[in-house]
């Protein structure tokens, strides 16, 4: 759990819960290590969140099913990419923290369906993040519009990655 993805959960989950009485749903494959997290911060599980695992889990209300997938990143953590399948509309892939990408890219992109990548203009020998090459070589040119770059670095990531085809996912 690096904390630029999980250092402002704790202040969300309390924000939800004492502000707007919400109790959080959080879905994580270490379900121990994100409580113990969320613990540190005052939030209290089953009342403030509640943990689920992410192994094939249903979600009836979003009419979904979302599993989680061990991927290679930073040796001193363990980080996962995600599948949300979808009861009605195309699936999506979510590299999370990768240098690799650990599902058949192809297949999933014939379906229709979308992806989200870890990319990074850097490529150097033992990056954690997937490459813009890396990613061109993976990805054939005919799908790279399903697919959206995250985890941009550099003053022309956009720019570069749009000339290869691909899309760049905005801030909002």
């Amino acid at each position: 759990m690096h904390s630029d993805h999980v250092g402002s959960l704790g202040s969300f989950v309390g924000y939800c819960y004492w502000k707007s009485k919400i109790t959080s749903n959080i879905y994580f494959y270490e379900k121990e290590k994100v409580g113990k997290f969320l613990e540190l911060t005052g939030a209290i599980e089953g009342e403030s969140f509640i943990l689920h695992n992410t192994n094939n889990k249903r979600i009836d209300s979003l009419e979904l099913t979302l599993s989680s997938y061990l991927t290679e990143h930073a040796k001193t953590v363990n980080t996962y990419s995600f599948i949300l399948k979808f009861d009605k509309e195309n699936d999506i892939f979510y590299s999370g923290d990768t240098c690799k990408t650990n599902i058949d890219v192809i297949p999933f992109l014939k379906d229709g369906n979308i992806i989200y990548h870890d990319t990074c203009l850097n490529d150097c020998e033992g990056n954690v993040h997937t490459s813009l090459r890396v990613l061109s070589e993976t990805v054939p040119k005919e799908y790279r519009k399903q697919v959206y770059c995250i985890h941009i670095d550099g003053e022309n990531f956009a720019q570069e990655a749009e000339k290869q085809g691909f899309n760049v996912a905005q801030v909002i």
